[in-house]
């Protein structure tokens, strides 16, 4: 009996310490479970406070809290699991370790932009404000970027231009180049001669007074307005029963373009129109014209005589029509005044055009026998600058 008394106390014994020793493990398990909620907890109260996120309507934090605890708690046990001896008989299970997750390779550093230029970077920026009338310490405005623009953009075409030209001047022929001599030279030698010399000239030589007025015609085409289409207005207006005399006409173009009979004269007949002639000499009767053009053909040293007869050619009250070149003109009232003495009342004068004058007069006297009274007609001779 004893022995069976005894058998009975050990197997209390034994019982007791195994449930002893089962509470305290939970009570252990417990403290660690109510330490990981209470963390849980204070970080998720952190979170909520630092978002200041109002929770949707018919949240539950209580329940969200409840799952966390339990996943955390079945968490804490796999792991002491895993940290408990292997029991005799038992294959132990290789641990799970988890792999660190690859490291991504960083993002290509992005490309540097390249600079902008200064007029689209000035082109961004706001205008400074304009200092008002009153209050402004009179200094001048910052020049605007629109401003800057156009002042670059008005220094391109200059620049542009300028190389045009070089690229024209670059590109001419020696063949053009000597033709510009030449007109240059022939040029020279119609103003420093009289005009029954430069007849002479010419008439031994066409092919010299062709190649004059090829040049001239290149000349007179770089002008903005041609002074002969002006004269050619003007006389369309006029009758078609007048008499129009062209002195110094070239190739007629005059007779080709106005309803009136024109008379054509000129040092060399370059087409059938044309009658050579010296123009202080022109084979007409007095009277005869109701209308004498001089377009761009005083030249000569005798340019009285060429007045004289176009006074000789009109009849009374008929008018002339004198173009020039501007720059042989140092004064034009001495031109006016001296007109005058040669029997000619002057009616109008444009000088708006930048390249030549234009006149028109009118004749009230007639010179005949009077030409060694009248004072000489002097113009400065259009020469051409040596190159």
């Amino acid at each position: 009996m004893a022995s069976d008394h005894q058998r009975l106390g050990k197997r209390k014994s034994s019982r007791t310490s195994s449930k002893k020793g089962f509470s305290k493990g939970s009570k252990l398990k417990m403290n660690q479970l109510e330490k990981v909620s209470k963390k849980l907890k204070g970080k998720k109260l952190k979170k909520q406070k630092s978002a200041q996120v109002e929770p949707a309507p018919g949240f539950n934090s209580q329940s969200l809290v409840r799952r966390e605890m339990s996943w955390r708690a079945g968490e804490v046990f796999s792991r002491l699991h895993q940290l408990q001896p292997p029991r005799a008989g038992a294959s132990a299970a290789p641990a799970t370790v988890r792999q660190p997750a690859e490291a991504t390779p960083p993002p290509p550093p992005a490309p540097v932009p390249l600079k902008k230029p200064r007029c689209e970077r000035l082109a961004f920026l706001t205008p400074p404000a304009a200092a008002d009338a009153d209050g402004g310490d009179g200094a001048t405005p910052a020049t605007a970027p629109s401003a800057r623009g156009k002042k670059k953009r008005r220094k391109l075409k200059l620049v542009k231009r300028k190389l045009r030209r070089e690229e024209e001047a670059a590109a001419e022929t020696s063949e053009s180049k000597l033709e510009s001599a030449r007109f240059r030279y022939l040029n020279e030698q119609l103003y420093t001669k009289t005009g029954f010399e430069a007849l002479q000239m010419f008439s031994h030589d066409r092919e010299s007074f062709d190649a004059y007025h090829q040049g001239f015609r290149n000349q007179v085409a770089k002008w903005p307005v041609n002074p002969l289409d002006l004269i050619i207005q003007n006389v369309n207006k006029m009758p078609p029963s007048h008499l129009v005399v062209d002195l110094g006409c070239g190739d007629a173009r005059l007779a080709t373009a106005v309803r009136q009979r024109v008379l054509s004269f000129d040092l060399v007949a370059i087409n059938e129109r044309v009658t050579p002639c010296d123009m202080a000499h022109v084979p007409l009767a007095d009277g005869t014209a109701n209308v004498v053009v001089l377009c761009l053909a005083l030249m000569g040293t005798n340019l009285g005589d060429f007045v004289a007869e176009a006074n000789r050619l009109l009849k009374m009250g008929g008018q002339l029509r004198i173009a020039e070149v501007a720059s042989r003109f140092e004064s034009v009232d001495d031109f006016v005044r001296d007109m005058k003495e040669y029997g000619f009342h002057f009616i109008s004068k444009d000088l708006s055009h930048e390249y030549f004058y234009l006149f028109s007069m009118k004749k009230n006297a007639p010179v005949n026998g009077k030409r060694k009274d009248l004072p000489e007609i002097e113009l400065k001779p259009c020469l051409y600058k040596r190159r």
